[in-house]
């Protein structure tokens, strides 16, 4: 029963360590919520254990790795594929580092490694280290937003060849530590060191280019993507100013027909025929103006290419404030950051009914700063946490994000502030970038 007991506090331990990296990784809770998915996996994971007790200690390791398939199945509520390849992930990282710290923790206080593998203490210690690692890292990734986008470009071949590589390592530490301890015989143990040599430094060196190669290239294609869009913002926008300026001729050429209508009209007082005449013009010559012009090239080009689609879903768009100069940011980082807002709230504005739909766009200048503020329409609250944390409050956040993402890094990269906030039926998000005018 002691022993029972050991295993149950080990397995324990194990269990919340993987499932709170699944967690972070994942970027969602396991469902604890639901009592009788909770409390299954509570049953079969006490009585499960039992079987230690007759199958003998070694069966504890294959026990739980069966256990926590199934507990991750119960209580993950993403995709099949997605939740079991990530546990896989983890559980290999996991062992790998647990490996290296059961090494050095024999090592340093001078006693075997089975000593530590398999005892209370020297297992609580290295899942505690563990533990504090993973945070960490967690922590610096979620302050890096750069590094952030890399990660998220990252498939599930890239996090299978990672636990390839870790059971490789795993292996690699368990086959010197066996031959030092004399558990297998010298000829074995030349045969097994130089092969996992052989395999780990190829390994590191075939999975270390393809992530680089992999990473890299989808981070560099969705900033290429960007750059495309703006590229055809650009064009749609000088086609509209060739249009305007033909359409500008052309009443120019009319305007002295128009003013003797007018004056026949107002002699012979046919002021209400006057008055439509009046209201035909002021139409027209509104569709010959860009609609929004804040003092900006680029900034221009996002905001009347939205036109459309404002107009079409029945949102009452209003932009205040202007530029006052020029501004250090460059084209593309004002596009990302223009688009995504703007897109962010006219998504939001969508699922709010007809005649509710409203986005309001200040720009202010404050000495050498930017003042950006955008606040639009909710059906509901937004959840602040969710979107600091995913960057969407959408389920599918594997193809959503991004946008937030890559607003915080445009963000970062000028030393500005962002803030996100909930009002009445409004969300408002403020942005304040520091120095960025031209001096």
């Amino acid at each position: 029963m002691i022993n029972y007991f050991k295993v149950i506090i080990i397995q324990i331990m194990e269990m919340v360590l993987i499932f709170y990296t699944m967690s972070l990784i994942l970027k969602t809770s396991p469902a604890l919520k639901s009592l009788w998915r909770t409390g299954l996996s509570v049953i079969i994971f006490f009585s499960s254990f039992l079987l230690v007790n007759i199958l003998g200690k070694y069966s504890e390791g294959a026990i739980g790795l069966v256990v926590q398939i199934i507990s991750v199945n119960l209580l993950f509520k993403v995709k099949v594929m997605k939740r079991n390849i990530t546990y896989v992930a983890v559980y290999c990282i996991i062992s790998f580092i647990a490996m290296i710290i059961y090494v050095c923790l024999s090592r340093f206080f001078n006693v075997s490694f089975n000593v530590v593998s398999d005892g209370l203490i020297g297992r609580t210690l290295t899942y505690i280290i563990i533990l504090i690692i993973v945070s960490i890292i967690n922590y610096f990734i979620s302050m890096n937003y750069k590094v952030s986008n890399l990660l998220s470009n990252t498939s599930f071949t890239d996090i299978l060849l990672i636990s390839l590589v870790s059971v490789l390592w795993v292996v690699g530490i368990a086959c010197s530590t066996f031959s030092k301890e004399e558990i297998v015989s010298p000829k074995l143990e030349r045969v097994m060191v130089v092969s996992m040599n052989l395999l780990l430094w190829i390994s590191i060196v075939v999975v270390t280019g393809y992530l680089w190669k992999s990473i890299i290239s989808k981070f560099y294609k969705k900033e290429n993507l960007m750059k495309e869009e703006l590229i055809a913002l650009r064009e749609e926008y000088y086609k509209k100013l060739i249009d305007n300026s033909n359409d500008i001729k052309k009443f120019k050429h009319d305007i002295r027909a128009h003013m003797i209508c007018l004056k026949e009209l107002a002699s012979s007082e046919k002021y209400d025929e006057m008055k439509q005449y009046l209201d035909q013009m002021e139409h027209h010559v509104e569709a010959l103006c860009n609609r929004y012009n804040v003092g900006n090239e680029i900034t221009n080009i996002i905001l009347n290419g939205f036109y459309e689609e404002v107009t079409n879903n029945h949102i009452d768009f209003t932009c205040e404030g202007k530029f006052r100069g020029n501004v250090i940011i460059s084209s593309y980082d004002l596009c990302t950051l223009f688009y995504n807002i703007v897109k962010n709230a006219i998504e939001a504005c969508i699922h709010v009914d007809e005649g509710k739909r409203k986005i309001n766009l200040e720009i202010k200048s404050i000495k050498d700063n930017l003042l950006i503020v955008i606040s639009n329409s909710i059906s509901e609250p937004v959840d602040i946490n969710m979107i600091e944390r995913n960057g969407t409050t959408k389920k599918d956040k594997g193809n959503h994000g991004y946008g937030i993402l890559n607003i915080k890094r445009v963000v970062q990269k000028y030393n500005g502030v962002m803030n996100c906030k909930n009002s009445m039926d409004m969300f408002t998000v403020e942005i304040l970038l520091h120095n960025v005018y031209e001096t």
